[in-house]
C-alpha cells in the first residue's frame, strides 16, 4: 500500500494558493491555529472538548496514574 503523506508545508502551500496569500502567511495561520488548540486542551479543567464540524473532535481528559508502569529500556 502506498500512502501519500502531506506535511504542514503542503497544506500551507495549498491554502496560500486558494486564498491568494503567501505560503509564509499561511504557515503563520496554521501555527497559530494549533497553538490555540493546544492552549484550550491544556487548560486547568478536567475535561476539554474541541469539536470542529466536518473535521473531528479533540478531547483532553484525566487519566489515572499507572503505579506499576516501567521503562522497558531501563526496567525501572
Amino acid at each position: 500500500m502506498n500512502i501519500k503523506t502531506y506535511t504542514k508545508r503542503d497544506i500551507a502551500s495549498e491554502m496560500a494558493r486558494r486564498k491568494g496569500i503567501s505560503t509564509r502567511k499561511a504557515l503563520v495561520y496554521i501555527d497559530e491555529f494549533f497553538i490555540v488548540m493546544r492552549d484550550y486542551l491544556c487548560k486547568d479543567q478536567p475535561y476539554v472538548r474541541i469539536e470542529i464540524r466536518n473535521f473531528g473532535v479533540f478531547e483532553s481528559k484525566p487519566t489515572k496514574a499507572k503505579p506499576r508502569a516501567r521503562n522497558p529500556r531501563t526496567n525501572e
